[in-house]
């Protein structure tokens, strides 16, 4: 019966450890060190505002594109439009279609660039 006892338990755990600061300042000599993370974080933001991080500096304004894509595209799909209208004028349903794309090519070119697309 002493033989099926099993042996004893063993406990394994790290020796206590002492760490050694390096590259202390004088200045962190005689300073505390701060417990508490709002006083850090005051800390760190009176850094920034000393250093100027929050000065805006004006936004030079950008060249709209938008206006010069509409136009461009305006003339070219508007221009295919009208000369299939002025080709097939002869035939009504090719006139009445050319001047259908007409008007969607115009109302979709206003739709997109100034509700569906963003400035760029």
């Amino acid at each position: 019966m002493a033989d099926d006892a099993p042996p004893p338990r063993q406990k394994f755990t790290l020796k206590p450890k002492e760490f050694e600061r390096l590259n202390k300042t004088p200045e962190d000599a005689d300073r505390p060190p701060p417990q508490d993370v709002f006083t850090i974080q005051r800390e760190l933001r009176e850094r920034e505002i000393a250093a100027g991080l929050d000065d805006l500096k004006p936004v030079p304004a950008r060249r709209n594109q938008r206006r010069g894509d509409f136009w461009f595209l305006f003339t070219f799909g508007n221009g295919f439009f009208a000369a299939a209208a002025w080709l097939g004028r002869d035939n009504i349903i090719v006139l009445g279609s050319a001047i259908g794309g007409v008007v969607l090519v115009t109302v979709g070119l206003i739709w997109i660039m100034w509700v569906v697309m963003g400035k760029y």
